[in-house]
């Protein structure tokens, strides 16, 4: 007979009742009892074939003990009972696993056995694995981890019939999951057509991939949050193609051997309030998948010792991230990238067709190098190059100070109000405010507040030395389509206002007869510049 004793039936799940058939004829009654002496009619005329198929229904019977009966329908004397209760468990049920240690655990009373039920704090299953291969898992169901490290011998695949599952590591201690193989192929966590699958507090590790989200595998809507993914050789989290809605948060994603969090063609990724770090390239998106401006959120992050922080390409808003310590912060292209902090980088954001909007950028070596975007709202300090447009770019609203060079343009530009820089404010303490070279073409300055401040030091005998600024160098290569107007310039002693064919003007009347630049332009001694360091 079966059941017999001892097994869990989930409610909505359908099972196949089995007892002998020979010997009993005609019909048989199968009864449920929780007492061994009333029982309830489960199906009362069933053709006596040794097999019945029972969908485990919640109105009909309540989560509880139960034994089952069955008997001759003509001759009720006639009847076999299980020979110990077995369980019909709830439908929203909880599950424990726990290693064989008891120190630290937080969920569980006993120590892990994959011959207990996992049903209990006290009767955990050993592992993952076993618990998943003897339950379909419903939604909201939850699976607790106790603290402990789980060396996995195959992939933890979780798949569709388990969609819907939260599985939470111990919250103040560690659950480790430990793929403890590296090669090609070798996942610590996989989901594959499974939904909704919420992955809480858990350290994945020793894997080629710490988490692998299947391409096109219907891994929609996953969940991975307050997690440690870490040693694993290729990718931390890989997320595949045309994958929806999945969300990555609050968790720890380092020293993987490629890249921390790589995505592919999904659809509304959310990669929010991570700390990534120690990886080649942090985190990696191409594309939205097979929907139209469904690209990825990628905000909050604190994103370090990289070569590459953040790389986006094609869709996407990257929002209100932290990237130092890397040869490039921020990589994208056709993206929009607002609100980031980047410091201590070669570059600090780069790329090509992008929104760059109110960022801020300092101690790289250049703070922001584009083409052919919108540069805007963004203040930029302390690099080398603050600004660096290889052209194309519509450059406005930002500030600049304290750099070497504040903004140098090169390449081509279409001359008019569409494309050029406009309504900056530098504030240029020796070196060069904006330069001009490596065969530029129609560069268009327009309505910038540039502030000239000279380096003032002392010689040996004591004399006051100044280093003054210059606010304009156009490269003679550069000269084709240059214009200038509009600007207000503050020229310290020491200031030149422009350079032009090697030769300095220091003057804006010498500057404009020679070259027709600035007629409309101001040149103010003496003003303090609203909102940026005098």
């Amino acid at each position: 007979m079966n059941p017999n004793g001892g097994e869990t039936l989930p409610q909505d799940d359908t099972f196949t009742v089995r007892w002998r058939s020979a010997g009993v004829t005609g019909n048989v009654a199968l009864e449920l009892s929780t007492d061994g002496s009333s029982w309830a009619t489960l199906a009362g005329n069933e053709t006596n074939d040794g097999v019945y198929s029972w969908t485990v229904s919640a109105a009909q019977f309540a989560g509880g003990s139960y034994t089952l009966r069955v008997s001759s329908v003509d001759a009720p004397a006639i009847n076999d009972v299980s020979d110990a209760p077995f369980n019909i468990a709830s439908s929203i049920s909880i599950f424990y696993v726990n290693d064989g240690v008891l120190l630290g655990d937080e969920y569980t009373s006993a120590m892990g056995d994959d011959s207990n039920d996992g049903r209990t704090a006290a009767t955990p299953k050993a592992s993952l694995q076993a618990l998943l291969n003897a339950y379909d898992m419903k939604p909201g169901d939850l699976v607790l981890v106790d603290t402990g490290s789980y060396t996995l011998t195959t992939n933890l695949a979780i798949a569709a019939q388990d969609s819907g599952v939260t599985i939470r590591g111990a919250v103040n201690h560690a659950s480790v999951l430990n793929r403890a193989n590296t090669n090609s192929g070798q996942y610590v966590v996989q989901l594959a057509g499974v939904t909704d699958v919420t992955l809480q507090h858990l350290v994945l590790t020793g894997g080629s991939y710490g988490l692998f989200v299947t391409d096109n595998g219907g891994g929609h809507r996953f969940v991975l949050e307050d997690s440690e993914v870490t040693g694993n050789t290729s990718y931390g989290i890989y997320v595949g193609n045309n994958v929806d809605d999945g969300r990555i948060s609050g968790s720890v994603v380092h020293d993987n051997g490629n890249t921390g969090i790589y995505g592919y063609a999904p659809t509304r990724l959310q990669i929010t309030g991570n700390h990534i770090y120690e990886q080649s390239i942090g985190i990696y998106l191409y594309s939205a998948g097979d929907e139209a401006n469904d690209g990825a959120l990628i905000s909050g992050n604190r994103v370090h010792d990289t070569s590459t922080g953040i790389q986006v390409y094609y869709e996407g808003e990257v929002r209100n991230n932290e990237v130092w310590a890397s040869s490039t912060g921020i990589s994208a292209q056709s993206v929009l990238v607002q609100g980031n902090t980047v410091w201590a980088n070669t570059t600090g954001i780069g790329g090509s067709s992008n929104t760059i909007l109110d960022n801020t950028a300092y101690g790289n070596t250049t703070g922001i190098s584009v083409s052919s975007s919108t540069v805007a709202g963004n203040r930029l300090y302390d690099n080398t190059t603050g600004l660096y447009d290889g052209g194309s770019s519509l450059v406005r609203n930002n500030a600049l100070w304290d750099n070497s060079t504040a903004a140098r343009l090169v390449g081509g530009y279409t001359g008019d109000d569409t494309q050029g820089f406009v309504n900056n404010t530098i504030v240029q303490t020796g070196g060069v405010a904006i330069r001009v070279d490596n065969s530029a073409n129609k560069v268009r300055l327009r309505d910038n507040i540039i502030d000239l401040r000279d380096v003032v030091s002392t010689d040996a005998l004591g004399n006051e030395v100044r280093s003054g600024a210059t606010a304009i160098t156009v490269a003679p290569d550069s000269e084709a389509g240059f214009s200038s107007d509009y600007n207000l310039f503050r020229l310290d002693t020491a200031s030149v206002l422009a350079n032009w064919e090697n030769r300095a003007f220091g003057s804006r009347p010498d500057w404009l007869y020679e070259t027709g630049n600035d007629q409309n332009s101001r040149v103010v001694p003496g003003y303090t510049t609203p909102g940026l360091p005098k």
